[in-house]
C-alpha cells in the first residue's frame, strides 16, 4: 500500500585502526571471493519505461530499493523516462525530491518481476494524493511487424468511470465500439492495429454525447507498442482531461475542445468599467463592464482567439489597450490592465493552477498606479523583514509567475522601495498544503495604500 512518509536517515560510521597484515588478509580473502569458483556474468538488462501521471507531485523518483538506493531516474509531470534494469524480481520504491527542503520523502513502493525478454512500463499515477504504481508488461512486439499494439490506462482518479475509444480522424463514435469501458486504475491491450492516424476520445460510461477528452490526430507506426494513459489536465482544471502517449516518439496531449481561459482584472487609474473585446469582432464585448477590482471569473476563449482589446465601457470605439498572440486551446491566463484612462497597459500571463500535495502554490498580480514599483514580502509571522530582501519587487501592471510556499501562518508587507514607506500590512494569511493562492494589489483610493484582493483558495 502507498504511504506517505519523511525519513532522513544519519549514519555514523565508527573509524577502526588495522593492522597492515590484516588489511592484506581482508584483501586477498576479497580476491578469493570474486575469482574462485565459477565465473560470474551479469544477468540480461531490459529497458523499463516510468511515467509520472500523479499531477500532485511536480517530480517523481524511481528507486531499486529504498530511498537510500540510486536513483533510476527522476520524471516531471507529465513526462516518462526510461531506464536499464537487470532481469531479477525487484522491489521499487518511489520519492519525490520537497522542491523548497531539498529531502526526498518516501510516497511508495511496490514489487515487480523485470524480465529481459519482455517490455516492462510503470505508469505512477495519483489517487487520494497517494503515488498508486500501475504495472504492466508484455513479450516484444515484433518490429517487422505490419501492425501496432496499444495499451490504454485510465489514470485520471476523478474522470470516473469512462468509454475510451481509438479512432481514426472523423469517426463517428455513434457507429464505433469502445477500445475498453475502463475505470480509476484499470487497462486494456489492444492487438494488431493498423497503422495511421488516430484520436483518442474519451467519453462518460455508456454515453457518446458526453465527450470529456478529444485528442489532436496522432500517428501510430506498425511494430510498435503504444502505451496511452488517460490522466488529469495539466493546468489544473477538474473538468478537463489529457493523455499521456509512450510510443516510438512519446508526447503529451491535450483536449482540442477545452477553451482557453482567461481571468479579467481592471485596475484602471480613472476607477471607471471597461469592456473586453477578442478578435476583431467590436460588435459584442467579451466581457463588458468590468468593474476595477473586481476580477472576473476564468471566462472561455473562442477558438482561434489570437487578440484581447479593452475600451471605456460602450464605447468601442476607443481602443485603450490591446494584446496580440497565440493562444492555445486549453491554456490558461491572467490578463490585468493598469494606467490612465486612454493609455492602458496590458499585461498577460501564463496561468497554471494545478496544486501540490506538499505546498501551497502563490502569485501575485499588482494593477497599482500610485507607485511605479512596490516592494512584497511575505514571511512567517514574527519575521524581521528589516533584515530580508523581498520576495517580489512588482512593476504595474504585472503578473508573477506561481511559486511554492510551504504551509504556515505569514505576513503579508508591502512597501514603497523608494520611501521605505508601508503601503500595505502586515497582513496576517494562512498558507496550507495544496492551496492555491492568489494577491491582486490594487489602488485603495486614497493615492497612499493600496489594498489587497485575495482570491481563489483565500475566498
Amino acid at each position: 500500500m502507498a504511504r506517505l512518509a519523511v525519513t532522513a536517515i544519519r549514519i555514523q560510521v565508527p573509524e577502526y585502526t588495522m593492522r597492515p597484515r590484516i588489511i592484506l588478509l581482508c584483501l586477498s580473502t576479497l580476491a578469493c571471493l570474486a575469482g574462485c569458483g565459477e565465473e560470474r556474468t551479469r544477468p540480461p538488462s531490459t529497458t523499463v519505461a516510468v511515467v509520472n501521471a500523479a499531477p500532485g507531485f511536480a517530480n517523481l523518483s524511481l528507486r531499486r530499493g529504498t530511498t537510500n538506493q540510486a536513483q533510476l531516474g527522476q520524471v516531471q509531470f507529465p513526462g516518462i523516462f526510461s531506464a536499464r534494469v537487470d532481469s531479477d524480481t525487484y522491489n521499487f520504491s518511489v520519492d519525490t525530491q520537497d522542491s523548497i527542503s531539498g529531502l526526498e520523502i518516501f510516497l511508495a513502493d511496490f514489487t515487480a518481476e523485470v524480465d529481459a525478454q519482455r517490455q516492462h512500463l510503470f505508469l505512477l499515477a495519483e489517487q487520494n494524493q497517494m503515488v498508486v504504481p500501475l504495472i504492466t508488461s508484455r513479450e516484444p512486439i515484433d518490429a517487422a511487424a505490419s501492425t501496432w499494439d496499444a495499451t490504454i490506462f485510465n489514470a485520471a482518479e476523478n474522470a470516473g468511470n469512462v468509454d475510451v475509444y481509438l479512432t481514426p480522424p472523423e469517426t463517428d463514435l455513434g457507429t464505433a465500439m469502445p477500445a475498453g469501458t475502463l475505470d480509476f486504475g484499470e487497462s486494456v491491450l489492444l492487438e494488431a492495429l493498423q497503422p495511421g492516424p488516430f484520436v483518442i476520445t474519451v467519453t462518460q460510461s455508456g454515453d457518446t454525447a458526453s465527450v470529456l477528452f478529444t485528442s489532436t490526430t496522432t500517428g501510430f507506426v506498425a511494430g510498435n507498442w503504444a502505451t496511452i494513459a488517460i490522466v488529469p489536465d495539466v493546468n489544473g482544471f477538474a473538468d478537463v482531461l489529457a493523455a499521456i502517449v509512450v510510443s516510438a516518439t512519446s508526447s503529451n496531449l491535450t483536449d482540442v475542445n477545452a477553451p482557453a481561459r482567461t481571468r479579467l482584472l481592471n485596475g484602471a487609474a480613472d476607477g471607471l468599467a471597461r469592456d473586453f473585446y477578442v478578435g476583431d469582432d467590436f460588435s459584442a464585448p467579451f466581457a463588458p463592464g468590468v468593474e476595477v477590482a473586481a476580477p472576473s471569473e476564468f471566462l472561455a476563449l473562442a477558438d482561434g482567439t489570437d487578440k484581447i482589446s479593452v475600451t471605456p465601457a460602450g464605447n468601442a470605439s476607443v481602443i485603450e489597450a490591446e494584446r496580440s498572440g497565440s493562444i492555445a486551446p486549453g491554456s490558461l491566463y491572467e490578463a490585468i490592465v493598469a494606467g490612465p484612462a486612454g493609455a492602458l497597459e496590458f499585461s498577460i500571463g501564463a496561468e497554471n493552477l494545478r496544486r501540490n500535495n506538499l505546498h501551497a502554490r502563490i502569485m501575485l498580480m499588482s494593477a497599482v498606479n500610485y507607485y511605479e514599483t512596490l516592494d512584497a514580502w511575505l514571511f512567517p509571522e514574527g519575521t524581521d523583514i528589516s533584515q530580508r530582501p523581498p520576495n517580489w519587487t512588482l512593476t504595474s501592471p504585472i503578473v508573477t509567475e506561481r511559486v511554492l510556499f510551504p504551509t504556515d501562518n505569514y505576513e503579508l508587507t508591502v512597501q514603497d522601495p523608494v520611501t521605505d514607506t508601508v503601503v500595505l500590512g502586515p497582513l496576517s494569511l494562512t498558507l496550507e498544503p495544496r492551496g492555491i493562492y492568489s494577491i491582486a494589489l490594487v489602488d485603495s483610493g486614497d493615492g497612499t495604500t493600496v489594498n489587497a484582493l485575495l482570491l481563489d483558495d483565500f475566498e
